[in-house]
């Protein structure tokens, strides 16, 4: 099956949940190749949803007139230019996969299918936008689909997600996407995020729960592997009470397997 490009002004969002919705209800009964190419689907609508469209805009002048019946004049007139954003946000995008994601009643086989689709979205998107956005992703992610109570309920439902959304995380985004100073950047991004908050020591915060805190560490973990000796080191300055501290994270030294 050959794909084409699709142009972002050809779409509407209800037309994309729609699609989306109903490539997710056929996962179910789909084959591994069916559901491959469903994936890819997914990931090409989706992400055409990313590209600039041009949103037109009428002469409030020329929109009364239509009303009134006053439309007589024949000449053409040049429509005004419209305002330039993509058809569906970021958090929009994602929340397309994770809101059937969460349905109580969707079966394992469907959910192992979205999490193919999303694979194939951020494939198809590519690492500048991966690496530009990717504090926003790791956010979508925490909070739609981690610590939602659908997937924290019970020990099987968190092992099958921490199993998903670590793939994810490491075998696509970690390995094949971040280049070295992206690599970087994300482990300062998730030490400020999500690691600078636990414990939650002043009144009124809230410090991550336990199963980010896992899924979140692993990465951090998997991150300095890959960076190895690669300069310079990662620092991460933790606002305790004594001035002057500094945690350093140095990317020659392995992980410790205590962490988990």
């Amino acid at each position: 099956m050959v794909m084409y490009p699709l142009p972002g002004g050809d779409w509407t969002a209800s037309e994309i949940e729609s699609l989306v919705s109903l490539c997710v209800k056929s996962l179910d009964t789909a084959d591994q190749i069916t559901r491959h190419a469903l994936a890819q689907l997914v990931g090409l609508v989706l992400s055409s949803s990313q590209a600039p469209a041009v949103i037109p805009t009428q002469d409030p002048t020329r929109k009364n007139k239509q009303e009134q019946g006053e439309e007589d004049d024949p000449t053409p007139t040049l429509a005004p230019a419209g305002e330039t954003k993509t058809i569906l946000t970021l958090s929009e995008m994602l929340h397309q996969l994770s809101m059937h994601f969460n349905k109580a009643q969707i079966t394992h086989k469907t959910r192992v299918g979205i999490f193919d689709s999303y694979a194939a979205l951020f494939t198809t998107l590519g690492p500048a936008f991966i690496e530009t956005n990717y504090g926003t992703i790791i956010q979508h992610f925490a909070s739609e689909v981690i610590n939602t109570p659908r997937n924290s309920s019970t020990r099987y439902e968190v092992l099958f997600v921490r199993r998903l959304v670590g793939i994810l995380f490491r075998d696509l985004i970690g390995v094949r996407m971040l280049s070295e100073q992206s690599q970087i950047a994300a482990i300062q991004e998730l030490s400020k995020v999500y690691l600078k908050r636990w414990p939650a020591l002043m009144p009124g915060s809230t410090a991550p729960t336990p199963h980010i805190l896992t899924i979140v560490l692993r990465e951090v973990a998997g991150l300095l592997q890959q960076l190895g000796n690669a300069p310079p080191p990662v620092q991460v300055r933790e606002p305790v009470q004594e001035p002057g501290h500094t945690l350093t994270l140095l990317p020659n030294r392995k992980p410790s397997r205590n962490l988990w």
